[in-house]
């Protein structure tokens, strides 16, 4: 069976499409596929439908039979047509950071991290650790996806709402927390719910000590705020972060401490791995096999993974994973470092809401960014 990747890359995260290759790569070697036949295209930052479309389209004519790509759901609708037409499959790999397809496609399926679920279960235990008046803050970048949406949503779901609005500026020289700081001096007991990824996470950590000096608000973070790539370089910032995600290093499971060991490089274990080694996971039950085989193989599979075990949804096409609550704590030499406190035990109606939500706004023109989260070219 043929394979096609199409791999984005990110200022953000340099190694990214490596990280991808490398975890498909060593999770068939570790299947017992030593030397799978697989194709690689670089799609930039997955903006452009277009090219995208383009790649998939070149792909299937030269004889792919599965087509792995970082890309958005809504991208992945936008090319479904082709695989459904050719009788291909496209599996796609996702942040989580946009809604997924309202119905389900066919010929596509999903590997995600999550994200949108897991910020609705952030703000679900903010407003049940007693904050049910949130300031929100996010950067200008964070602003364009489904993280915002989910936090305010989850929060009104749960009794809490939005006390405050922030959105940094575009410049990273323009960054200021002064209107978080005066709204924390109108009313005491508030948290402080944030969306950043990558250097913008960095210059919201560096102004905590600023923000919130006596440690009184809680802070509470979307996944990509506790993305341990990132968190390595972070000085600790004097209090603790609270999140959710669906992996952490520090999770304890036979098929994550051999993840790990495998991937040993420094940084190479990330999420954008351990999804990439799903995926392997998924191609090796089929890779010997007629792509006729591959819808129903994966529509009702279910595998032990790094991330704890996971079943793919036969409704959705969407692979759904265990989720955590994290906090982030101090390292021995002073940097951040992700502890994971338990599972969250009410993930599947978390996430019936959410799909609840989709079908809701999906009928709703909205405004968003087309990258592929969380790739920038700058």
């Amino acid at each position: 069976m043929n394979i096609s990747l199409l791999i984005p890359r990110s200022v953000l995260y340099p190694t990214m499409g490596f990280d991808i290759v490398d975890g498909i790569k060593e999770s068939l070697k570790k299947a017992g596929v030593e030397d799978p036949r697989l194709t690689i295209h670089n799609i930039g930052v997955a903006a452009r439908e277009q090219d995208v479309f383009a790649s998939c389209e070149q792909a299937l004519m030269n004889g792919t039979d599965i087509v792995v790509a970082y890309i958005n759901p809504s991208t992945a609708e936008y090319v479904h047509g082709l695989f459904a037409a050719s009788d291909k499959i496209l599996l796609v790999l996702d942040s989580g950071m946009h809604f997924l397809p309202q119905n389900k496609l066919s010929n596509a399926f999903f590997i995600s991290m999550e994200g949108m679920l897991c910020c609705r279960e952030t703000a679900s235990i903010a407003v049940k650790s007693g904050f049910t008046h949130n300031i929100f803050t996010c950067s200008f970048y964070d602003a364009g996806y489904r993280g915002p949406l989910s936090f305010s949503n989850a929060l009104e779901n749960n009794g809490g709402q939005v006390s405050f609005n922030h959105v940094t500026a575009l410049k990273r020289s323009e960054f200021t927390v002064e209107p978080i700081k005066e709204q924390i001096a109108l009313r005491e007991g508030q948290g402080i719910l944030a969306a950043f990824c990558g250097d913008m996470a960095m210059d919201f950590y560096g102004s905590l000590g600023e923000i919130n000096p006596d440690g009184k608000a809680a802070v509470f973070g979307s996944p990509f705020m506790i993305e341990e790539v990132w968190l390595d370089k972070i000085p600790y910032p004097g209090q603790k972060i609270t999140a959710v995600s669906s992996w952490a290093r520090s999770l304890k499971n036979s098929e994550n401490e051999e993840f790990k060991q495998i991937l040993s490089k420094p940084g190479k274990a990330n999420v954008f791995s351990v999804i990439a080694w799903e995926a392997g996971i998924l191609l090796s039950y089929v890779i010997s096999g007629p792509v006729e085989s591959v819808i129903d193989s994966w529509s009702s599979c279910e595998f032990n993974s790094p991330r704890g075990h996971v079943r793919m949804n036969p409704d959705t096409h969407y692979l759904e994973s265990p989720v955590y609550q994290c906090e982030v704590t101090e390292s021995e030499n002073g940097f951040c470092k992700l502890e994971v406190v338990s599972e969250i035990s009410s993930a599947n109606e978390e996430r019936e809401q959410l799909l609840k939500e989709i079908k809701t706004y999906g009928d709703q023109t909205t405004n968003s960014w087309h990258n592929a989260y969380p790739c920038l070219e700058s």
